[in-house]
């Protein structure tokens, strides 16, 4: 048992880790006693180890007579070894407890955290990830889901001064919090840009390049695809700074993906030109623009998507009138199942549906 006997005053009166007495002259003898004769006390200090150091309490007995036969006080050795692992188990079911608080309070705060950081970085895309515009003969979406609370993946959606449109997908390198604050970095300096550069996407991807190559000690970078869409023609402009190239579907050829020249990804090296590509979407087509996190999904079986079944979706693209998108989201979902989302996925869709 305790008692209010301050530890000095014990390793004062038991010198080592065996049993010894307390004589009624000794100064804690009157803290100690159990009975009012002035018989010894002996005491059994308790410590955590073999060696006399971190006391955890002792174990006071007095006999009713004068001294304890020696038989009896091995047995209150062993007894007082089974307090000692007792008190240790307790303190130590103790420590474990506050810590299992003190971490789930740190969690349920880091998760808190988190909800709102991937609350304000969804924000920053159009539609907060599940994007849809529709025009006459145009439909365009996007469909953004992080890997983790927050990622790295991006898309964008411009309206110029002159009219056209300014669409992008981007996947910025590694995952997380550090991704997730480039991506932000990337979306912020890409409309200031779009809009100040009217639209010139060489200009646009250079001065964009400088920016992100400037203090990047982490060496992170981001791939993009940047597009120019002229809706009245169905005419693209289009920049690959080290992304995926699209896919293209039409009612007169094979799905397909863009063929063309593709520039370094943003942020690597300073001084760089990326060449401008031409395309055009016809009625009936349509172009899925995407991040690596489509091709590169996994399921249960360790199987990937890969660039074959996308061409296979494209196949079909022509019957999906007004649900391109979901078309897709769910031939992915279905394909992945409940395998766990190893990288973000974002997929965004440009359906010409006719003059």
């Amino acid at each position: 048992a305790r008692l209010p006997v301050s530890e000095a005053d014990i390793r004062s009166a038991v010198s080592g880790t065996a049993p010894e007495y307390v004589m009624p002259d000794d100064s804690i003898y009157g803290r100690v006693r159990l009975a009012q004769d002035p018989k010894p006390v002996l005491l059994v200090p308790l410590y955590k180890s073999g060696t006399s150091s971190d006391l955890l309490g002792f174990l006071a007995i007095q006999s009713q007579f004068f001294f304890i036969p020696q038989v009896n006080i091995d047995h209150l050795t062993i007894i007082g070894s089974m307090i000692r692992t007792s008190l240790m188990n307790r303190s130590l079911m103790q420590t474990l407890s506050s810590r299992m608080v003190n971490e789930r309070e740190a969690k349920e705060k880091l998760e808190g955290e988190l909800t709102v950081a991937r609350t304000i970085q969804m924000s920053m895309v159009p539609g907060g990830g599940a994007f849809r515009e529709q025009y006459k003969n145009w439909s365009i979406e996007g469909w953004l889901q992080p890997a983790r609370a927050v990622g790295g993946d991006l898309y964008e959606f411009i309206r110029l001064p002159n009219g056209q449109l300014l669409i992008a997908v981007g996947d910025v390198s590694d995952k997380g919090a550090a991704a997730a604050l480039f991506m932000a970095r990337t979306v912020s300096l890409l409309n200031y840009l779009a809009r100040s550069k009217e639209g010139d996407l060489a200009v646009i991807a250079r001065a964009l390049n400088e920016e992100l190559c400037r203090a990047n000690d982490a060496c992170m970078f981001v791939t993009l695809l940047m597009a120019v869409l002229d809706l009245s023609s169905g005419e693209v402009e289009w920049l690959s700074a080290g992304h995926c190239m699209p896919m293209q579907t039409s009612v007169t050829e094979a799905p397909r993906f863009w063929e063309g020249e593709s520039g370094p990804p943003l942020g690597l090296y300073d001084d760089i030109s990326f060449p401008v590509e031409r395309c055009a979407i016809p009625p009936g087509g349509s172009v899925t623009i995407y991040t690596d996190g489509v091709t590169e999904a996994f399921n249960r079986d360790f199987v990937e998507f890969g660039e074959d079944r996308l061409l296979n979706l494209g196949y079909r693209a022509g019957r999906q009138d007004d649900g391109l998108l979901a078309y897709m989201r769910e031939q992915i979902l279905l394909f992945t199942g409940d395998a766990p989302q190893s990288d973000d996925i974002t997929l965004m869709t440009i359906q010409h549906h006719g003059y």
